[in-house]
């Protein structure tokens, strides 16, 4: 049974009549709802606290059938945890004449076992997330003298897309006076490191149960056939069934190999390895804007030529009614000639088609999904050889989202209409007309429960996007669940916390607000800038938000406390594009988010938010848009030039 504090729903859970003992109350107070374990010496029964009417989980531990109580100074350490969003709660603890009741949180949603059998080996991407999430966690643990002893995919829960380590019932304190016992034994031997079997668990033999689980998720494979006890080596790297990286590979190595010596002895090490860039940067590789007033001629023919063939999204340089289409007079006056095409190494030219590119996003597989100046969609998928091409929208593109599972494609074009698509299949599933006039961004909720959309009628619609498959195949006009109306004028923007706390909307006020999007309701103004706000991103922690301005200003800006704390002005355009990376990486102070920024020309700046320091690579001709790989290492570009670009972040950052 999958263990998170939740509320209480509208009804009781279904109880098996086997397993329900609906009239047993421990300590008066925790009412067992069904029992979800029991191996003789611990029983684990979902509880209702009556008192809060919530769930928990309590773990009773019986002593005469020889299970040790965990001592005080583990349980004190638990508890100081309390808030940490992935590990479960300790609620209470207490005794009786027989057993030793532990009360937690009660942890709902699928294990990491459970996605292996529903959805088949993982990609390095899930990898790296469940790596991101669970070294600090073990770095957390061991920073208190605790180790948790049994690290395998079955205690590790998805709940809200955030990963938990359950079942701490095995923690033990190093520090604790009376050295190891019997219980230093515990866990599953497939997953144990070799001396914590010996009796002897070190704070890497968790790190060593951490890489055996990655192993085993990434082959779908038992840890006892990858292992050659003759040789005393793992051999799972050729029976991964998706490509892994080299950076990957060494990381894994470090954390499972029996070695102690040659093991990672800390998480924080482990996790610093796993988001260095391998290679100092290096600044031939960095194109760094300059005025260069004298080719401004050949600029404005260039310019002409490349940027204007196609209608393109539509920004109000000169305070024209502005539509995600460009009008026909901007200030060509600011345009960066370009100093040759980007060659070598660290980039790779997808595509060059003959339709320019408004839009693109990059799916959690690889699949990259981009939105043309004809109205098509051109779906690259990660296992597929041919691209996935047809016609959604009468003419431009302006906007692709697609759903955190995969399965959705939602778009939207100059018609006002936001269209529902089978990711997979190309087939279209629902339409919906809910705006006006132009509909500028569209965004799924972390969650993939709801679909938000920006428009130039001034409002931010959210729409229910599980309920997709009910609407009928053809125009309709769907009711969204909530209309948000805060901007005094069109809306050109829209960004969730990735840690489900918020909506930001940005638009040509200059004004950024804040919203709980499960409701609907303002939360507050965050920012007025004396210049239209085109674009905002939000790191993947939910702590900065990113800007992107018409005057060309870039800042990052504190969401708790509502102030700046750096700006970037090197773009001379407006900046129409911003993206953060989904893992911290290396840098002089450490491990910090990545953030790349895209103007109207195509320039590319990528720039560490807390060092600050900055690089530019002059990527495209035209209006650009671009999203992070799901494992952070590349960067995927499109632009009106009609070429669609991938980036190998190690190298253009070396």
């Amino acid at each position: 049974m999958s263990e998170n504090f939740s509320p209480r729903p509208q009804s009781t859970p279904a109880s098996h009549p086997d397993t329900a003992v609906p009239s047993l109350a421990i300590k008066g107070r925790y009412r067992v709802l069904k029992s979800l374990s029991h191996d003789g010496r611990t029983v684990l029964a979902l509880d209702e606290d009556t008192p809060s009417q919530t769930f928990c989980v309590v773990r009773s531990r019986d002593r005469r059938r020889g299970e040790l109580p965990l001592p005080y100074p583990v349980l004190m350490r638990w508890e100081q945890l309390a808030d940490h969003p992935h590990l479960p709660s300790l609620r209470a603890a207490f005794d009786d004449e027989s057993s030793q009741y532990l009360v937690h949180e009660y942890i709902h949603g699928k294990t990491a076992e459970e996605y292996l059998q529903l959805q088949g080996a993982w990609t390095e991407a899930q990898i790296r997330q469940l790596l991101n999430q669970i070294l600090p966690t073990l770095q957390d643990l061991h920073d208190r003298q605790l180790l948790h002893r049994d690290i395998k995919p079955q205690n590790l829960i998805q709940c809200h897309e955030q990963w938990v380590l359950v079942d701490l019932s095995a923690l033990h304190c190093t520090a604790s006076p009376n050295g190891l016992d019997a219980e230093a034994l515990s866990g599953s031997a497939e997953y144990a490191a070799p001396e914590q079997i010996e009796g002897h668990p070190l704070p890497s033999s968790d790190l060593y149960s951490l890489g055996v689980t990655c192993v085993h998720l990434l082959t779908g494979q038992s840890p006892f056939d990858l292992y050659d006890d003759r040789q005393g080596t793992w051999h799972w790297r050729d029976r991964c069934r998706f490509s892994i990286s080299p950076q990957l590979t060494r990381v894994l190595n470090g954390l499972l190999n029996p070695d102690l010596n040659q093991r990672y002895q800390t998480a924080e090490t482990a996790l610093q390895d796993l988001n260095r860039f391998d290679l100092p940067i290096n600044w031939d590789a960095l194109l760094v804007l300059r005025p260069l007033s004298g080719l401004l001629a050949a600029s404005f023919a260039l310019t002409l030529l490349q940027f204007w063939g196609q209608q393109a999204p539509q920004l109000r340089f000169n305070g024209e009614s502005a539509s995600p289409s460009l009008n026909s007079s901007p200030d060509l006056d600011k345009a960066i000639p370009s100093k040759g095409s980007p060659t070598g190494p660290r980039m790779e030219t997808l595509s060059q088609g003959i339709h320019a590119i408004w839009t693109l996003a990059v799916s959690r597989d690889g699949s990259i999904v981009s939105g043309r100046g004809d109205g098509s969609i051109e779906i690259r998928h990660s296992d597929r050889n041919l691209p996935t091409q047809f016609q959604a929208h009468p003419e431009a593109v302006f906007s692709v989202a697609i759903s955190p599972d995969g399965t959705l494609l939602a778009t939207t074009g100059n018609d006002n209409a936001i269209k529902i698509w089978d990711m997979q299949r190309g087939n279209l599933l629902a339409t919906w007309h809910g705006h006006y006039d132009d509909v500028h961004h569209l965004e799924f909720s972390p969650n993939g429960d709801i679909l938000a959309s920006a428009s130039r009628d001034g409002t931010v619609k959210l729409w229910d996007a599980v309920d997709h498959f009910n609407y009928p195949l053809r125009d309709r006009n769907s009711t969204p669940r909530h209309s948000l109306n805060a901007h005094n004028g069109e809306v050109h923007s829209l960004a969730f916390s990735p840690n489900h706390r918020f909506l930001v909307t940005a638009g040509a006020d200059g004004k950024v607000h804040l919203w709980d999007w499960k409701t609907g309701h303002h939360l507050r103004g965050l920012v007025s800038s004396s210049s239209e706000i085109w674009s905002v991103a939000v790191s993947p922690d939910g702590e900065t938000l990113a800007t992107g301005s018409k005057d060309g200003t870039v800042q990052l800006w504190n969401i708790r406390s509502g102030r700046p704390f750096r700006q970037n002005s090197l773009h001379r355009n407006a900046v129409v594009s911003l993206a953060f990376s989904p893992f911290p990486v290396s840098s002089s102070l450490g491990l910090e988010y990545l953030l790349a920024s895209g103007d109207v020309h195509g320039d590319i700046s990528l720039w560490h938010t807390e060092s600050g320091s900055l690089s530019q690579i002059k990527s495209h001709q035209g209006w650009v848009s671009f999203d992070f790989s799901a494992d952070g290492q590349s960067l995927i570009s499109g632009a009106s030039d009609k070429t669609l670009n991938s980036w190998n972040l190690n190298r253009v950052l070396r």
